[in-house]
């Protein structure tokens, strides 16, 4: 495998292995214009009763977009290692300061005002848990299984699954795929693939039991020598596809970083 071409003066074209190919059903985008923002599959949108968010950064609009489309109360757990303490505790209602220092989480403030953060993450239906999922990169920061977390927070099932954990993704991907029958659908971006790639091969359960229905890759890293070392996946369970479908859908993919060129995409024959 081997980029086409390479430069941030040229658009680089990243030879993808063909079982990597997305299948083609209805799609939606839901976050951020760019970098914060997943293209998903409509299906497992409609079919989730509750979302798991691992990695939340700065920018919550993902997770904000996916509840706008469900019922009032929809149940979202977010995941992120960073405290509370970032935050301008006085700028709070004590009483919204209180709920969400009682709930274990968050990273860094979301790109808008005070305001914005409490409206969302002070609902009821919305629980932040200060703990990394996987391998934990902080040993002072507590880590959870993908078990672990289900336990603990006893989703409602079937539920959505974001991941962008920057690399422990590899650490729970066992254990998701033995529960699979619970995940409607995943968008989750995978690091260290211009080493990794191999691993998501043909015969990986990945593609077993979920569909590919996009990948996009993030140009944050625009230089690689094989495939883009990041990018991002979007997964429908199989239970969901129901046969192959002729759905067309316009690209709705968005650079990661606005003002570099996007990491074109094609996929090796076989």
């Amino acid at each position: 495998l081997d980029s086409k071409s390479k430069g941030n003066d040229l658009p680089q074209i990243a030879m993808l292995p063909a079982h990597w190919r997305p299948e083609p059903t209805p799609l939606l985008r839901l976050g951020a214009r760019h970098d914060g923002g997943y293209v998903v599959p409509l299906k497992a949108v409609e079919a989730a009763n509750s979302l798991l968010s691992f990695g939340v950064e700065r920018d919550w609009s993902f997770e904000k977009d996916f509840a706008a489309r469900k019922k009032t109360g929809f149940r979202i757990d977010c995941f992120d290692p960073t405290t509370l303490s970032t935050a301008p505790k006085l700028s709070f209602p004590r009483r919204i300061w209180r709920t969400l220092s009682g709930r274990r989480h968050f990273r860094h403030l979301h790109v808008g005002s005070d305001s914005a953060l409490a409206n969302f993450f002070g609902k009821p239906a919305v629980k932040l848990h200060q703990l990394w999922i996987g391998d934990s990169p902080d040993i002072n920061v507590e880590a959870l299984s993908f078990q672990a977390v289900l336990k603990l927070v006893g989703p409602q099932t079937p539920f959505f699954l974001k991941i962008d954990i920057e690399g422990s993704e590899w650490g729970i991907l066992d254990e998701i795929l033995n529960h699979s029958g619970l995940i409607c659908g995943i968008a989750i971006e995978f690091h260290g693939l211009d080493e990794q790639h191999r691993t998501l091969s043909r015969d990986h359960e990945l593609f077993r039991k979920f569909a590919v229905c996009n990948v996009h890759a993030n140009n944050n890293i625009p230089e690689f020598k094989n495939i883009p070392d990041v990018i991002e996946f979007s997964l429908l369970n199989r239970s969901l596809m129901n046969g192959p479908s002729a759905f067309d859908h316009l690209d709705l993919n968005r650079p990661n970083q606005p003002g570099r060129d996007e990491i074109k995409i094609d996929y090796l024959a076989g």
